[in-house]
């Protein structure tokens, strides 16, 4: 081993008896300072003697936040991890935070900091790395820093990375102090920087997750709740300033996405004008395009935190960031992605992947088709949409607007064709592009079923109709809303449904294309049927009808009829309903839309079971069942096997009336059809009564009734009261049915329903029989008059209740 004097060239022997563990060494004037490095000799720098600082006398960290709020879980389980880490002999705790620009990782790690003073008797170590600025620290002039505070004057500090490391390691030998390195770009930069001695401990922090940092508890913070964010809003404006307009301290902490930087410019900018109302400043953050410019105050801006992340983007990146703004979803798959940036699924999923590193983009898990999801935080969103506006030409956002609305109308249209097959359209001379997806399985992505993508994706095409017609693509606007009537039908989404096909019926006329405004038409007036609007639902029906007599379209004319059937139906006129549901019938057939057919038998077979016509039900019921069957259409098979439950009902075979409701809710089950199976539970509880097994009826009901509410569903709330009533009646709680059925009959008397009103009627008068109430010739006599009006044979059984009044 040897010594070289600096600047001298000499060896000089070292003196064993002067070189101590620490590696600093007494030597007269001079101030000796030992570098070990792996594989080399202890080199000894000399340099003029000068004070060094204690570690007890270091303490770096900045001051802490007076109005620091929330994060308690985040805190909690962070100095569990440091007590739990404190008793290892091996290992130094260290923790890395990492989340996107403006989330408080910084906050939250100097409070930890502050927190574990004690812990860490000898002092705190602070750096900001600047690891999303383009001069990010090089991690051999902060250890440079580092050994200056420890007293090593700058002539005795290595020149090598590695040997200051090591020089470093050696300061912290045997002490305990904390090492809090803020703002890291990588792995890379921060290693160099770790203690090497298990007293101490470390923070980083991070806007990429630095999942391989040796030893690292990962804790990814995420915005503040809602209840926290008001909290912060109040530790800062105060607390009677937040009482005094609540619902806009919750809008403002909605506008500002919860974002802890967000709303801290947001509470100063109020402090700054204690004259605002919070309702003032939520007025201007409702408008996306100038947001971000509203949310600056000072030194502090939303835009700069969020752009020093973005400039440190290779520019494909960039580019990908700024066009990702097109897409209004609050998530999307990267099949949407790869639409929007002319490339390959794998590519964009690459691209998508790496803006998640960056903290510019959020993974939001896998959907149900196996997909992965990602999603826009709402103001890194304006911010992509700021820099679109800013950098990207209008051509190249028309073309790229429309590859991605094309890829939702191709996949949507081959959606609806996969889910019935066997149904038909006329020619449709589509003037909207369809964007093939590059090396995208339609079909797989499909799997299990289409319902399961059509769930997933149903807020990403209603955004995309808005777009559509927004941007006045009138065609594509009204062919991308058609293929959501199926599912929407299914699943009772009848927001989502009215919404875009209101939009439609208007984009179809403009486009001057009646075929499509038909279709439209069509669609429109069974999402009215569904949402309890029969009157809007006829008047759809009437011009669907119309367009179609004007085009000679057989297939045009049966959707019609038979959503004119269904409605009439629903409003208990059999008669009526019975006409036009056999000439949807024939016109199906001469369409040959075999799903049309199908779907006809079921709805006739209904229409004759309430006309007690059981023969000719049943055989149309088994027949739809035969055809859902062959088509694997799990939603008609189960429509059918209602039917051919209630036959067995009626024909007194309530056992397997039962067991064909059983099979239906396991099949809504496998498909996630709530309503139906709601409405499978009324008619179980029907069968169970007929058994005598009120109990089990009384349980169905409840589940029917939970499931009705959720849905808002009115309508069939009275019918499943109606049955609750009749039970309440066999067990003696007479005036419990009868409120029950006074509510079922206003109810139903506002859908114009006019046969389950008749229903309820009559049940109603058994209730007032039972009671000794003379009423119960008024309510015989509604239900008889509401039988004759519908057509139903159920009057006779009115009848013959009203001679025992």
């Amino acid at each position: 081993m040897t010594e070289t004097p600096e600047g001298t060239g000499e060896p000089v022997p070292p003196s064993p008896s002067t070189v101590s563990g620490s590696g600093l060494v007494a030597g007269g004037d001079v101030r000796l300072v030992g570098t070990y490095v792996a594989g080399r000799d202890l080199i000894i720098h000399q340099h003029p003697q000068q004070p060094v600082a204690a570690p007890s006398g270091i303490h770096m960290l900045p001051a802490h936040v007076i109005d620091f709020a929330g994060r308690d879980d985040d805190i909690r389980q962070a100095l569990s991890w440091f007590e739990a880490g404190s008793g290892s002999r091996q290992a130094v705790p260290v923790l890395a935070i990492a989340g996107k620009a403006g989330v408080g990782k910084t906050t939250l790690a100097v409070h930890l900091g502050h927190e574990l003073a004690d812990r860490y008797p000898d002092g705190q170590l602070y750096v900001n790395l600047r690891g999303v600025e383009a001069e990010r620290l090089d991690p051999a002039e902060v250890l440079s820093g580092f050994l200056r505070a420890f007293g090593v004057a700058g002539a005795a500090i290595p020149q090598e990375l590695e040997e200051r490391a090591s020089l470093y390691r050696q300061f912290l030998y045997d002490r305990r102090m904390l090492v809090l390195l803020d703002n890291a770009a990588s792995e890379a930069q921060v290693r160099p920087l770790l203690p090497g001695s298990p007293g101490c401990a470390v923070i980083v922090t991070s806007r990429p997750l630095l999942t391989a940092l040796p030893g690292a508890r990962l804790l990814t913070l995420d915005v503040m709740p809602p209840a926290q964010s008001i909290d912060l809003l109040a530790k800062i404006l105060g607390e009677s300033r937040v009482a005094g307009g609540e619902s806009a301290a919750a809008e403002i902490a909605e506008l500002c996405g919860h974002l802890p930087l967000a709303l801290r410019i947001a509470a100063a900018r109020l402090a700054a004008r204690p004259r605002w109302p919070l309702t003032h400043l939520a007025t201007r953050l409702r408008d996306e395009g100038t947001r971000i410019a509203e949310l600056r105050a000072g030194d502090l801006e939303v835009r700069a935190a969020f752009a020093l992340s973005y400039e440190g983007l290779a520019e494909a990146d960039r580019q990908a960031f700024r066009r990702l703004g097109l897409i209004r979803a609050s998530d999307f798959a990267a099949w949407v992605a790869a639409a929007v940036l002319d490339t390959d699924v794998p590519t964009a999923e690459e691209a998508l992947e790496r803006l998640v590193d960056a903290q510019l983009l959020e993974s939001d898990g896998f959907d149900a088709t196996g997909q992965p999801r990602y999603r826009f935080h709402d103001l890194l969103r304006s911010f992509a949409r700021e820099r679109m506006r800013a950098e990207e030409e209008p051509a190249e956002l028309g073309a790229a607007s429309g590859r991605f609305l094309g890829a939702y109308l191709a996949l949507s249209k081959r959606g609806l064709y996969l889910l019935a097959p066997n149904s038909k359209r006329d020619p449709l001379a589509s003037r909207a592009t369809q964007w093939p997806p590059p090396g995208l399985d339609i079909d797989e992505l499909m799997r299990p079923t289409p319902f399961s993508w059509f769930l997933v994706e149903t807020q990403g095409i209603v955004a995309a109709v808005t777009q559509a017609y927004e941007a006045g693509l009138w065609d594509m606007t009204w062919e991308l809303a058609d293929p959501l009537h199926f599912h929407c039908r299914v699943f009772a989404l009848w927001k989502p449904w009215t919404t875009t096909h209101e939009l439609a019926v208007e984009a179809a006329r403009r486009a001057d294309n009646p075929r499509g405004e038909a279709f439209i038409l069509r669609n429109l007036g069974n999402a009215y049927r569904d949402a309890g609007l029969p009157a809007k639902a006829v008047a759809c029906y009437e011009a669907s009808l119309d367009l179609g007599r004007r085009l000679d379209s057989r297939l045009i004319q049966a959707a019609a009829l038979n959503g004119a059937g269904e409605v009439t139906l629903d409003r208990g006129r059999l008669v009526t309903a019975r006409s036009y549901l056999e000439q949807a019938q024939a016109a199906w057939t001469d369409a040959e839309d075999w799903t049309g057919v199908a779907y006809g038998h079921t709805h006739l077979a209904v229409v004759y079971a309430d006309q007690r016509l059981l023969d000719q039900a049943e055989e149309h019921a088994a027949e739809s069942l035969r055809m859902q069957t062959q088509f694997r259409d799990r939603s008609g098979e189960a429509y059918a096997r209602m039917t051919l439950g209630r036959i067995a009902r009626l024909r007194d075979r309530p056992a397997d009336a039962v067991a064909a409701y059983e099979r239906c809710l396991e099949i809504y089950a496998e498909i996630g059809e709530r309503l139906g199976a709601a409405d499978a539970r009324v008619s179980m509880a029907q069968a169970h009564r007929d058994q005598g097994r009120h109990e089990e009826a009384a349980r169905r009901l409840d589940e029917a009734i939970t499931t009705y509410l959720d849905f808002g569903g009115g309508r069939r709330r009275a019918i499943a009261f109606t049955v609750l009533a009749a039970l309440d009646r066999d067990e003696g709680r007479l005036q419990a049915a009868a409120e029950r059925l006074a509510e079922a009959i206003a109810v139903l008397r506002g859908a114009d329903d006019i046969l389950n009103e008749a229903r309820a009627q009559l049940e109603l008068a058994r209730v007032r029989h039972a009671a000794g109430d003379a009423g119960a010739q008024e309510a015989v006599a509604a239900a008889i008059s509401g039988f004759e009006q519908a057509g139903s044979p159920e009057v006779d059984e009115a009848r013959a209740l009203a001679e025992r009044v």
